[in-house]
């Protein structure tokens, strides 16, 4: 009810329930061997609204593509990666930049008696037509991807041999760096995420396991990818 000295009056809003959303067919986007310990997609979308999924299947991963919103999907396209040696390859990721370019990264392992998977690095810049050879940047193993909008790429990991954390980045997923050291360790890291800013930040986040009852969470940060603030503890 609004009144003034002159003037009364109610207004009346009635609400009204949107129609419930109707759920799609099911497709089948492809095969995955669930029994070797692949299949698990992960899904990503780009600027124009085409939906992107990818998955580990025995020999390397999958790409299919959709254009209409998800209506229906192109024919899986194999990304060679040689996945006999890996128990479980399920650790795909996918990062779409701010043009539509694809970038994934996932792990398998070299040997049969292997304990920490290489990660291996792929890219279309075709709206998933093509992907590049897969590439091991940095030899970087069991890492993680970001992907900023304006198209840097990051690969950043612990090393398997000092546990230092490290990063490599490109431009255009052709040119990486040499690994850049950004915390020498101390103690057994673990646990580590890394998140995105709008600008293309990094945020990045991890545990110090020096022992059992003297552990502490480590921050450090980026602008660009290629430089990092030193490691502080957050913790305390």
């Amino acid at each position: 009810s609004i009144t003034d000295n002159s003037v009364a009056a109610t207004a009346t809003i009635t609400l009204v329930a949107p129609p419930a959303p109707t759920a799609s067919a099911v497709l089948d986007l492809g095969a995955a061997s669930v029994d070797s310990g692949f299949g698990i997609p992960v899904i990503a979308t780009d600027p124009a609204g085409s939906v992107d999924v990818a998955w580990i299947n025995t020999s390397g991963p999958e790409f299919v593509r959709s254009t209409n919103g998800g209506s229906t999907f192109s024919a899986p396209l194999k990304i060679p990666s040689n996945m006999q040696d890996t128990a479980d390859g399920n650790g795909i990721q996918m990062g779409v930049d701010g043009s539509g370019n694809i970038n994934l990264l996932w792990h398998r392992e070299l040997t049969e008696t292997g304990s920490v998977p290489n990660s291996f690095f792929s890219r279309s810049t075709d709206g998933g037509m093509t992907f590049s050879p897969e590439t091991n940047p940095g030899g970087a193993t069991s890492a993680q991807l970001v992907v900023a909008p304006a198209g840097n790429i990051s690969i950043i990991w612990f090393d398997e041999t000092t546990s230092n954390l490290l990063a490599v980045s490109s431009p255009d997923g052709v040119n990486f760096s040499n690994p850049t050291t950004i915390w020498t360790a101390v103690g057994n890291p673990m646990d580590l995420i890394v998140e995105t800013g709008p600008q293309g930040q990094l945020y990045l986040f991890w545990t110090q396991v020096v022992t059992m009852t003297n552990c502490s969470i480590l921050s450090s940060s980026s602008t660009d990818g290629t430089t990092f603030t030193p490691a502080v503890n957050i913790s305390r």
